[in-house]
């Protein structure tokens, strides 16, 4: 029988899809396309949902895999299949942490430019906005770059892990521990620079909230988006914890544990830091989405 950790974590996975897809399907036709800055983080946001969900449904997929090949160990006779099987997970894991990286670059820039959309309506901080707007997209570049380097890391990995397996492990075609310590390194110079940006934006969401005494608008949704970008620094800050120690070889997250909270810190929170940002577009929050109070900028 499947390991009872690994069906608790293919369960948890999961359970993120139930609030994705509604907020999915809903924003293609309720959050309208624009150039301003506050529906420019909306669209950023409906790009986040798909990746997210996306991302989601693989890593989900990949789970429920790996509790099949458990189930299946003791009555695998052919050990092509049973690596072939394994092989197929990886992949499918690899390519589900692509688009949940991405996704969290989307939700970093949706919660950036909601808090600056709300800065706009108060005509606050201009020469602040554009340059904390350009830097953001400057830091989503560099991060996509990380995220790139990663993916080709772990595709590299697992190609050259295979191969050699499906050789009966002959010659000298073992993947080397060295890319795969390069490999950690640049995992945790990506986590930690995600931690950094997440921590800048929780500071500017505070600054918006401090700003929202002086103005009769947009209080409530301040209040969201610090409340959505809180929720995004915890899953920031959980990612780079984890990535540091997997760096630095220690073990001090224990395995069973880390698959119990692992979903709860970095897809839940992130599921819920794209559904605050949902709400806070609405018309009875002062309207973020309509097009009647923003000019193009």
């Amino acid at each position: 029988m499947a390991n009872a950790y690994y069906v608790a974590y293919t369960v948890l996975v999961a359970i993120p899809i139930v609030v994705l897809l509604p907020l999915f399907i809903s924003s293609l036709w309720t959050v309208p396309q624009g150039k301003d800055t506050a529906r420019r983080g909306f669209r950023w946001m409906k790009i986040a949902l798909g990746l997210m969900l996306i991302g989601t449904i693989l890593i989900t997929a990949s789970a429920a895999e790996i509790n099949r090949l458990i189930d299946w160990d003791s009555y695998i006779t052919d050990p092509d299949d049973y690596y072939r099987r394994e092989e197929i997970i990886n992949r499918v894991g690899d390519w589900s942490y692509l688009f949940l990286q991405v996704a969290l670059q989307f939700t970093f820039l949706a919660t950036l430019e909601v808090a600056l959309g709300i800065l706009y309506c108060w005509d606050a901080g201009r020469r602040a906005r554009t340059v904390i707007q350009w830097a953001a997209y400057a830091f989503v570049l560099v991060e996509s770059l990380f995220t790139l380097v990663i993916m080709g890391y772990w595709e590299s990995y697992y190609t050259a892990l295979f191969k050699y397996i499906r050789n009966d492990r002959s010659g000298d075609g073992y993947p080397d521990g060295a890319s795969l310590f390069r490999l950690y390194n640049v995992q945790a110079t990506y986590s930690i620079l995600l931690g950094v940006a997440a921590t800048a934006l929780l500071g500017l969401a505070v600054v918006v909230v401090v700003r929202a005494r002086k103005y009769a608008s947009h209080r409530q949704t301040a209040v969201l988006v610090l409340v959505a970008s809180l929720f995004f620094w915890i899953s920031s800050l959980w990612n780079m914890v984890t990535a540091i120690l997997v760096y630095l070889e220690e073990k001090h997250i224990d395995r069973r544990a880390n698959l119990i909270v692992d979903p709860i810190l970095s897809e839940w929170f992130v599921a819920v830091t794209l559904a605050l940002l949902f709400i806070a577009g609405r018309r009875r929050l002062g309207g973020l989405w309509s097009k009647g109070e923003h000019v193009s900028v």
